[in-house]
């Protein structure tokens, strides 16, 4: 049944001071979307957001504390009810409701040409959900969807989103394919999927691709003592079988611990050859988002995956500003 009767709010910062709120009451039947008055109080959530936020200021290297939000919320639909809290740097996803992730717990920094040479590259589950993504969209899926390097990987578009705002509790995995294939319940997914953007008529979101992707991958191995993982990356172009320019954040992990990558990297790649070296999991699916400038953060499920050698045409050095 395409209908839905929901309450989302949330608080969220990115800086520990100022605080944007979200609530709406989002009814949906049949072929009719409303938008109502929320039920909840997002400033209800303030202070769980200041917390998660704080948590990680001093975590966190002060030159990236730009790119790190918090968010506390609260969603609730019939008998079904969650609150929450994510945070994540640049999507790299630090905590999801106090659960700490694989990442430096504190703000040491390492310079690029300082990094181990023998360390392996790893690619972290919000750099693989942003590769898989950009794979598969626009051009690419009619292209990339029989092809062997896709083999290894299990890709579905499920309902069950690691973010409550675009979880559904009720709905069937989706095929991956091209563009909308105008499932019956689009209207509700949208509406969920990107609803902290409705800055628009919400005729226009029928325009926008809807994906929960959860990806995972046939080949388990143990993760290596030294690696330098992407934690996540960014597009610098529209999907291409060609090249394409990445900016990735990074950080080392060693038997001595983490430490965050002092810059950002510029890497230009072809997606196809580095997910096709990438040759088995080091990690179960775990959340994962992409910060996306135009439709906002994308979460999904992806594993951390292993390359054990990057393709030749592969380039990446420190941006440098």
């Amino acid at each position: 049944m395409n209908g839905i009767d929901r309450s989302i709010a949330f608080a969220r910062t990115r800086d520990g001071c100022r605080i944007s709120h979200f609530g709406h009451h989002v009814v949906v039947d049949g072929t009719v979307a409303d938008v109502c008055a929320c039920t909840i109080d997002p400033q209800e959530c303030d202070g769980g957001a200041l917390a998660a936020w704080a948590r990680w200021c001093d975590r966190v290297p002060i030159g990236q504390i730009p790119g790190l939000m918090a968010e506390c919320g609260a969603v609730c639909e019939g008998q079904w009810s969650r609150t929450y809290t994510v945070v994540h740097l640049n999507g790299a996803i630090l905590e999801i409701d106090g659960e700490s992730f694989d990442y430096p717990l504190a703000a040491y920094e390492l310079e690029w040409s300082l990094r181990p040479q023998g360390a392996a590259v790893v690619l972290g589950p919000s750099a693989v959900l942003a590769l898989v993504d950009f794979a598969i969209d626009g051009v690419l899926a009619s292209r990339w969807l029989p092809a062997g390097v896709l083999e290894r990987l299990s890709i579905v578009d499920t309902p069950h989103s690691p973010y409550p705002p675009q979880h559904r509790a009720n709905g069937a995995p989706r095929p991956v394919g091209t563009g909308n294939p105008g499932v019956i319940d689009d209207a509700t997914f949208l509406l969920l999927q990107r609803s902290e953007r409705w800055q628009r008529p919400l005729n226009a979101l029928y325009n926008i691709n809807r994906r929960n992707l959860s990806v995972s991958h046939s080949t388990v191995a143990e993760h290596p003592s030294v690696a330098v993982v992407i934690d996540a990356l960014v597009a610098e172009g529209e999907p291409t079988i060609a090249a394409s320019n990445w900016i990735g954040t990074w950080h080392l992990q060693s038997p001595d611990g983490r430490c965050w990558g002092r810059r950002p990297l510029a890497i230009n790649l072809h997606v196809s050859e580095l997910l096709e070296a990438a040759d088995w999991a080091v990690s179960p699916p775990r959340a994962a988002c992409i910060c996306d400038p135009i439709e906002g953060e994308i979460f999904g499920l992806a594993p951390s995956l292993l390359v054990k050698a990057l393709p030749s045409a592969t380039t990446l050095d420190e941006v440098r500003s």
